[in-house]
């Protein structure tokens, strides 16, 4: 439920804004004229714009922290396609292609299901983060290598950043903290799945070691924590220490959920 501008100090936390609309809302200084709001969410502009006036430092910090995570996010997916075309030994538009693909599958899905603008057709520049991580992963890729599983590590940031972005997108379009949850989880895990389907090696959500479960503690805590009214910043923070941190046990000590077994 939208809660009242009277209340400003909670109020911007549960709605999450994209920050170009955020910024054109500062500048512009009117929620009547920004461009590119969907328009079920621009009856939030209106009092997010009343918000804005009363404490516009920190309502870019929290708006900051979100384009933060999503970058975050999108790189460290294409970092982590990008290394398995290393590991194929394929050419550089290969390995553009697999950090594309791996970086903005899983906001692509989300944006789909929320019935939104898909994210990088509005901001190419997140195709170009992509593209760059390709770049950088096929000079330096064989030095990674002796990091230490460093496809896995990648992946598990990103997992936690994207947890947390994907559901703040769904919260901001008004959607309830259960499919937020559901968001978050689909946002970290859908690059990774559709990287290994098409490089044709095992998915990470069919092994033992927990992965799905990961994004759905991030999810949900940060859903929860927002639904509460807790500042952005230590939602996004708590949701995003609980995905690394379970994602981390099952890299480092094999952690996995109880597995079916037939009697």
């Amino acid at each position: 439920m939208l809660r009242s501008v009277d209340q400003p100090e909670n109020f911007i936390d549960p709605l999450f804004m994209r920050l170009g609309t955020v910024y054109s809302l500062i500048h512009r200084d009117t929620a009547h004229q920004v461009e590119g709001v969907d328009p079920r969410v621009g009856f939030y502009a209106v009092a997010v714009h009343d918000y804005l006036h009363r404490n516009k430092f920190r309502a870019i910090q929290r708006v900051m922290l979100f384009s933060i995570l999503d970058y975050v996010g999108v790189a460290l997916f294409a970092v982590s396609g990008a290394i398995v075309a290393s590991r194929l030994r394929l050419d550089i538009v290969a390995f553009i292609f697999f950090a594309t693909m791996t970086g903005v599958g899983g906001g692509t899905v989300r944006d789909l299901l929320l019935d939104v603008p898909v994210f990088w057709t509005v901001s190419p520049e997140y195709l170009v983060v992509c593209c760059v991580a390709a770049v950088v992963t096929w000079f330096v890729a064989h030095h990674a290598e002796h990091l230490g599983k460093p496809l896995r590590w990648a992946d598990a940031i990103g997992i936690a950043a994207y947890s947390v972005m994907g559901a703040a997108k769904a919260l901001s379009v008004g959607s309830s903290p259960i499919v937020a949850v559901i968001m978050g989880v689909s946002t970290a895990t859908f690059g990774g799945v559709l990287r290994d389907l098409v490089a044709g090696e095992p998915s990470a959500i069919i092994k033992p070691e927990i992965y799905v479960t990961c994004a759905f503690a991030g999810a949900s805590t940060f859903a929860f924590l927002a639904w509460l009214g807790v500042n952005s910043w230590w939602a996004a923070g708590a949701g995003f220490c609980a995905a690394l941190f379970l994602r981390g046990g099952a890299i480092v000590r094999g952690w996995c959920m109880p597995l079916y077994r037939p009697k």
